[in-house]
């Protein structure tokens, strides 16, 4: 269902929400519920920006700080990659034009080679009658100026 690619993203991001929600937990006591350490952690990733779900300590700051890079990284590494797939499949398409015109133009050279053999065939065959015709045309043209000259 996944292709190898899709399978190592979801694994990133499904760990750096992971251990995001649980860095925001640890860091943030008791009162940070394990909703909102998830919740500030998705919205920090995806650099949303609508404020801390409670007040952070520096360590909190921090965290903060490591989950946007990481966050932010992972998600332009993976727009990366689909732009890289993009011109990947745009060469595999243009290669598969190239093929096509290749086979195209096969088949033109085959019906080519074809229509001269035909009409070589045709003209020898046509030498063949009428050389003999030209013969036989000569031979009577000879024998009507012998009888032309046997009159005169």
């Amino acid at each position: 269902m996944f292709s190898r690619k899709s399978s190592k993203f979801l694994a990133y991001f499904t760990i750096l929400i992971s251990v995001g929600t649980l860095g925001f937990y640890v860091i943030g006591g008791d009162e940070w519920s394990l909703i909102d350490s998830f919740y500030m952690t998705l919205f920090t990733m995806t650099t949303v920006g609508f404020g801390e779900v409670h007040p952070l300590n520096d360590l909190g700051r921090l965290w903060t700080s490591f989950v946007i890079v990481f966050g932010v990284s992972g998600f332009l590494y993976m727009l990366s990659e689909i732009g890289a797939e993009l011109v990947e499949f745009r060469v595999y398409k243009e290669n598969q034009k190239k093929r096509k015109m290749s086979w195209i133009s096969r088949i033109w050279i085959w019906i080519i080679t074809r229509i001269k053999w035909k009409m070589t065939q045709f003209f020898w065959k046509m030498n063949q009658i009428l050389i003999p015709l030209q013969m036989l045309a000569l031979n009577q043209l000879k024998r009507v100026k012998n009888n032309f000259n046997f009159y005169n």
